[in-house]
């Protein structure tokens, strides 16, 4: 199962279509549950750092991605402002974590 992470910054359905057009098994998730049910995850994204770094905090996935990736070994790939939010800080509008 392929997850789209949907946090509220940009170019979700676009990805979520390609997957599938792709023949892919594709969910959107937003959540530590759904996420751990997926085996490869797409951190799509269109805005700044620090606006998409608020939305993954507010729905309280981080650790979740994080965990995904460093710890289980899955795929993360991320797109546009999702490869940017993959990074330690961001500086656009100020510093973020």
């Amino acid at each position: 199962m392929i997850g789209v992470v949907d946090y509220g910054a940009g170019n979700l359905q676009s990805v979520v279509n390609a997957v599938e057009w792709l023949g892919g098994n594709v969910i959107k998730v937003w959540s530590e549950d759904q996420i751990k049910e997926c085996s490869h995850l797409i951190l799509p994204g269109v805005g700044s750092f620090s606006y998409g770094a608020s939305q993954l905090e507010k729905l309280q996935i981080v650790d979740s991605l994080k965990n995904h990736a460093a710890i289980s070994k899955k795929p993360l790939l991320g797109l546009c402002l999702g490869m940017q939010l993959l990074a330690t800080k961001g500086f656009e509008f100020g510093e973020t974590d």
